[in-house]
Parts: structure tokens; sequence; C-alpha cells
């Protein structure tokens, strides 16, 4: 099993097992994985030929008065548990992988937008669910 921490590395083994006809399963995760994690990886290795579990513990999920840094963390004990699930590769990006320097989750109402604008960035996730091969 492998662990890449890079979109572009996870698109590229993706990409690579696409091409050679096999069905990837995602399952999404944010660490300290238990038994609830396992069955889901399970499941998903029994209907995919391959499997990335995503390890990423989303600060944006996290409110100001809760706190990110204690929130549990183990990627040897949950890399231990997907490599004996089965599991194929863990994606295991850091916060600045997944965020821009210039991400923002505000959203101003009063402003006008152009529909580009808005389009781009599901199109952008349309693209990166679709080569994780969540479609």
């Amino acid at each position: 099993m492998k662990i890449v921490e890079t979109i572009a590395e996870v698109r590229e083994q993706v990409k690579q097992w696409r091409k050679e006809g096999l069905t990837v399963g995602l399952v999404p995760t944010m660490g300290y994985l238990h038994e609830g994690h396992k069955s889901l990886i399970d499941r998903a290795v029994a209907e995919n030929d391959r499997v990335v579990v995503s390890v990423f513990v989303n600060p944006m999920q996290f409110g100001p008065s809760e706190d990110l840094e204690s929130y549990p963390r183990d990627m040897d004990r949950d890399a231990a548990l997907c490599e004996k699930a089965g599991a194929s590769l863990i994606f295991h990006p850091d916060p600045s992988e997944m965020y821009h320097k210039d991400f923002s989750s505000f959203v101003d109402s009063f402003s006008p937008v152009s529909l580009s604008e808005v389009s781009s960035p599901l199109v952008s996730l349309s693209d990166v669910s679709s080569s994780l091969g969540a479609t």
C-alpha cells in the first residue's frame, strides 16, 4: 500500500488504474480510523479493484471555538488499518495542498458575481471527484 500527499500523485495513480480498466473506490475520512471506517473500506474493497482512502483533517470543518489541534491523529495506526483492510492507496494531504493561499470560504452575497466565477470552482470539483474515481 502506498501513501501519497499531493493531488497530482493521487490523480496520476487513479489515471493509471483506470487506463488498466480497473475500478476505483474512494473512502473519504478525517483519520483516526475505527471499525466503522474499516467496514466502509471493506465494502469498497469488495466492490472495486482498487481503493483510495483519504485521510484529511479538514480545518474548514472546525469552528472558531473548536480545537483543530486537539483532533486525534495517528497516521501509523490508520495506515495499518487501511493496509489490513486491503486499501491500495492513502491520500494524506496537508491543508496547504487542498486550499491555495488565497482560498476563502466567505461568500459576499451583495457583490455581483458572473456565472463564470461560479461555474469554474464547480467544474474543478467535478474534475477532482472524477479523477479520484468518485463518479
